[in-house]
């Protein structure tokens, strides 16, 4: 390998290397920072609000009334009024499914013009 040959592989090498030096070193930073956070959780904003918000909720807890349930009367609610029965006129004779005479015959002679007519069409 000659000369132009490491420079051209230190150009290309000295910016790999140098970027996956800053990812690891971003990516410990990041892990230290949630350590750190997770360690503290109490002494940051938002955890002295949650403690307090807390202690505030058990304390209204502990010193809120009884509620009573109300007493159920017997016989409460009223029963509603009973309707008079009423008779309906329709239904006030024996139903009859259809009616019970017999069919009354056709006439003869018109009966003759419809066979007449249906022979002829033939």
């Amino acid at each position: 390998m000659n000369g132009w040959g490491i420079g051209a592989l230190v150009v290309l090498a000295v910016p790999c290397v140098v970027t996956l030096i800053w990812i690891v070193r971003e990516q410990r930073s990041a892990k230290r920072r949630e350590r750190f956070l997770a360690r503290h959780r109490e002494r940051s904003v938002a955890g002295i609000q949650a403690r307090v918000e807390r202690e505030r909720e058990e304390e209204r807890n502990a010193t809120a009334d009884t509620q009573v349930l109300a007493v159920v009367r017997p016989g409460w609610p009223p029963e509603p009024p009973q309707m008079p029965k009423r008779v309906r006129r329709y239904t006030t004779g024996r139903p009859t499914p259809y009616p019970r005479r017999p069919l009354a015959r056709p006439d003869a002679e018109l009966m003759g013009r419809v066979l007449g007519s249906l022979r002829e069409l033939e």
